[in-house]
Parts: structure tokens; C-alpha cells; sequence
């Protein structure tokens, strides 16, 4: 199966939990972020690039279980190489510490080197990733879709 996918929404309707955490924001100054709160009218705030695009998480779908025998496969970062790519493009940022907006947590925030070379950036160790079908700010229609 391919990873399934979900916004990383803040507060009302959340799908993951370790992201409620970014509400606590920085309150700092800082240079022009890589990461936004966008707010939806139905599922609420949630994270964004600094134009208003959706960034999605993807959750690793292999019908795995743990060590309990129940699913584990939810709790692992999914990845997206070769044809997934095409759906689910990574959010690549310039190397080094990357700036967050207001109401979200900077110290959840983080990077990861591709196997390409490229650096893309996390939120709470989960990748970040774009929906090739959210044509412009603000839409989310890449939630729960399974490839």
C-alpha cells in the first residue's frame, strides 16, 4: 500500500497529536517563515508554507502490526520516493534551521537530507509534503487520499 496522507491540522480535528503541541507558539521576530498557520472553516488551523499551500504528513499504510499485534502503522513517518513524488511532491528547503510563523512551535520543527541530496523539512519528525491536486492556497484536498 501506498502511505496515506494528512494535513497536519492544529486544534479541532486534529490528526496528530504531537502537533496540538504548536499552538503554544514563539513570539519572536524572526526572518520570513517556512512554516504558517493557515485556518480552515471546517477543520481549523492547520500547517502551511509561507504562500497558504497545505502541508500534508504521510502515514506509513503497510498493514504492519506491533509488537502487541495491534496496527503500528500509523505512528511511523511515511516516505515518498519515485512515482509517489508525482502526487505528493517533499517541501524542499535551503539547509539550516528554518523560521516558523506565530502560533507555531519552532523547537518541532527540523529537516531531513533526501536520499537526493535535497533538504526537506519536518514538523514534529514527520516529512513534510504537498498535494499535487491543491491547486491554490488554502485548499486541503489531499486529506486522506490513498495514493
Amino acid at each position: 500500500m501506498r502511505p496515506r496522507p494528512a494535513p497536519i491540522w492544529l486544534g479541532r480535528g486534529a490528526v496528530l497529536a504531537v502537533a496540538l503541541a504548536a499552538l503554544a507558539g514563539t513570539g519572536s521576530a524572526q526572518p520570513t517563515p517556512a512554516l504558517t498557520l493557515g485556518t480552515h472553516s471546517t477543520y481549523g488551523a492547520y500547517v502551511a508554507d509561507p504562500a497558504g499551500f497545505s502541508l500534508y504528513l504521510l502515514r506509513d499504510r503497510s498493514g504492519s502490526r506491533d509488537n502487541r499485534g495491534g496496527r503500528a502503522d500509523d505512528d511511523r513517518p511515511g516516505e515518498c520516493e519515485g512515482g509517489c513524488l508525482a502526487v505528493w511532491p517533499p517541501y524542499i528547503v535551503a539547509p539550516g534551521s528554518p523560521a516558523v510563523g506565530p502560533g507555531l512551535d519552532a523547537s518541532l520543527v527540523g529537516t531531513v537530507t533526501r536520499a537526493d541530496g535535497a533538504t526537506q523539512i519536518t514538523y514534529g519528525g514527520w516529512p513534510l509534503y504537498y498535494y499535487a491536486g491543491d491547486g491554490a492556497a488554502g485548499d486541503i484536498l489531499g486529506h486522506d487520499v490513498d495514493d
